[in-house]
């Protein structure tokens, strides 16, 4: 087992993304184990218990830097949906865009959504046992528009 295997590896496990904290601190502990015990075995070889020493080494690091790297992608995650959310009508989202200056926002309203919901049995699919539930699917966006002005058809 060379170095370079070892890196191309660890490279390789480090490409995959993780969704919850637990999962995150779990790859980097098992990372930094990996690597600490690969690193330290090739630079002291006379020792015995270097793969021992290197991979609790290791795994405290991945475990410390894990934990704080999901953390900072968690509050920046958090920081932009806040951000966007707050300022909606940066994005035109909050309020149509008008031809002319003197357009009523009264004049608008947003159209519902068109939504395609599909329902299934519980089902068993190998060990696992899923229930039955609905899956909807968003298929035409709300929308900004113009309401009709109401014509009178009284006195004709």
């Amino acid at each position: 087992m060379n170095i370079r295997n070892i890196i191309l590896g660890v490279g390789t496990i480090s490409l995959v993304g993780c969704t919850t904290m637990k999962e995150s601190v779990l790859l980097g502990t098992g990372i930094g184990a990996i690597s600490g015990a690969a690193i330290n075995s090739q630079i002291d070889r006379d020792n015995d218990n270097a793969k021992n020493n290197g991979a609790m080494f290791g795994a405290a690091i991945g475990l410390a830097a894990s934990y704080f790297i999901h953390g900072s992608l968690e509050d920046r995650d958090n920081r932009i949906r806040q951000e966007t959310l707050l300022n909606l009508d940066r994005f035109n989202v909050s309020r149509p865009s008008m031809a002319s200056s003197e357009a009523d926002p009264g004049d608008y309203f947003v159209t519902q959504p068109k939504v395609e919901t599909q329902c299934f049995d519980s089902d068993v699919r190998g060990n696992k046992l899923i229930e039955a539930h609905c899956e909807s699917v968003i298929v035409e966006r709300p929308e900004w528009a113009k309401r009709q002005k109401k014509t009178s058809t009284r006195g004709k």
